[in-house]
């Protein structure tokens, strides 16, 4: 290879075909690059837009007064207890519970900036002052096109800008002006892009049109769904296959190694994941397709361990306490109250856990039931002292007193066990 300044060592003609050759290069590899920068500035926009409104949005968050206390706690309380539910950790931990935080988060819908508006607002206001004297000015020297006729509404979009670009301030297209539709102006966008205007007409608003156009042009030259004229990578990609591709079809496939029928594809890259899965797992220590059952599993031999070492039963642990730094009352919680989404052999698990329990407070009741039975077996009489007895004793007597309260003029189960045990010793029932 040589440099282009050897070219007047050769005959004319082929000076002449060689400089032909540099240009055309040259010329595919400005195209690209400013296809680039295009696309670069696009994605700049957008991109700082969001940056500076999340600056924005934080500074105003730290600017209304206990906000900051509501943080901390709230990320206190989640950091330790990570494994906790939001109501049993996050509305304890603030000042007013689940009504407080329902209350900031109208607060902040209410008086604070809508992001995605301000966002577009932003972006607009970053093209119009900054960046649109650049890429109106690409419009003029890249040829935009596309194979697919779903994609031409953007390339006529486009078409549309650059015929406007030297409007002055015109706010609006005119009404008799056809403006190309495409998906882009949709979502969020069609609220902006959309406008009404003094004499309520709904009019396009030329500006945030242009935007959209862009970002639309963007996002489709990044697949090829547009591409340029003269360009090289950003070429036709009809042009990225020999031309007689179709043609010499079963030679191609077979040159790259590859099944004409797309089931047999997919059937032999769906067999090379599985074996390069296999060996992932076999190979990297501590690997596991299941980490939810692991974890699981972690949990219940603290669980058996505490059990062994304390000499307590599962029933026995109270919400928020904690053994050797692990939160087994909130453990515990949280396998109750979400007994749905746990397998059969997980139910199981815990089920062989010492004194475990499903509704710990009816197995509790229960216990109490069968102690004030055991109580008038011994005794003859079911009528514990407050103030004579032991403490087991003074327990039995509370426990009766409030649920004689509680249970008067019910007819449950528990009501119904309790007036017949109350019957049987002569007592009244409530």
């Amino acid at each position: 290879m040589e440099s282009p300044s050897h070219l007047r060592t050769h005959p004319l003609p082929l000076r002449v075909t060689l400089l032909a050759a540099l240009l055309h290069e040259r010329e595919r590899e400005i195209t690209d690059t400013l296809v680039e920068l295009l696309i670069s500035t696009a994605h700049r926009i957008g991109a700082r837009a969001e940056k500076k409104v999340t600056e924005q949005l934080v500074n105003a968050f730290k600017k209304v007064s206990g906000k900051e206390n509501i943080l901390f706690k709230l990320a206190e309380a989640s950091l330790g207890e990570p494994e906790g539910t939001v109501c049993e950790v996050v509305y304890p931990a603030v000042s007013g519970g689940e009504q407080a935080l329902r209350e900031l988060v109208h607060e902040f819908k209410t008086r604070g900036p809508v992001y995605r508006r301000t966002v577009q607002t932003t972006l607009k206001a970053s093209y119009t002052n900054h960046y649109r004297r650049g890429l109106v000015r690409l419009l003029d020297v890249l040829e935009f096109r596309s194979s697919n006729h779903t994609h031409r509404p953007v390339i006529e979009a486009l078409a549309l800008v650059a015929r406007y670009a030297a409007a002055g301030n015109t706010t609006y297209y005119p009404l008799g002006e056809t403006v190309p539709v495409h998906k882009a102006m949709g979502g969020d966008w069609a609220e902006v892009v959309y406008r009404t205007d003094k004499r309520g007409r709904r009019r396009v608003a030329r500006m945030v049109y242009e935007v959209v156009a862009f970002q639309a042009l963007r996002d489709q030259l990044k697949c090829k769904e547009i591409w340029v004229a003269g360009a090289d990578k950003w070429r036709n990609p009809d042009e990225d296959l020999p031309q007689d591709f179709a043609e010499r079809r079963e030679e191609n496939y077979r040159e790259l190694r590859k099944p004409l029928d797309a089931a047999d594809f997919v059937d032999e890259l769906r067999g090379q994941m599985a074996i390069e899965l296999t060996l992932l797992n076999e190979k990297v220590p501590g690997w596991s397709w299941d980490p939810y059952q692991d974890v699981h599993d972690a949990k219940v031999e603290v669980m058996q361990q505490f059990c062994a070492v304390t000499g307590r039963p599962g029933s026995s642990i109270k919400q928020r306490e904690e053994w050797n730094s692990h939160p087994v009352g909130v453990w515990l919680s949280s396998w109750r109250t979400r007994r749905d989404v746990l397998s059969a052999s997980q139910e199981a698990e815990l089920e062989a856990l010492p004194g475990w329990a499903w509704d710990q407070r009816g197995d509790q009741w229960t216990s109490m039931l069968q102690q004030r039975a055991d109580f008038g077996a011994t005794r003859g009489h079911i009528q514990p002292s407050l103030t004579l007895g032991d403490e087991q004793e003074k327990a039995l007597a509370r426990w009766k007193r409030n649920n004689k309260n509680r249970l008067r003029g019910r007819g449950d189960d528990k009501a119904l066990r309790l007036r017949a045990l109350l019957a049987q010793y002569g007592e009244t029932p409530p």
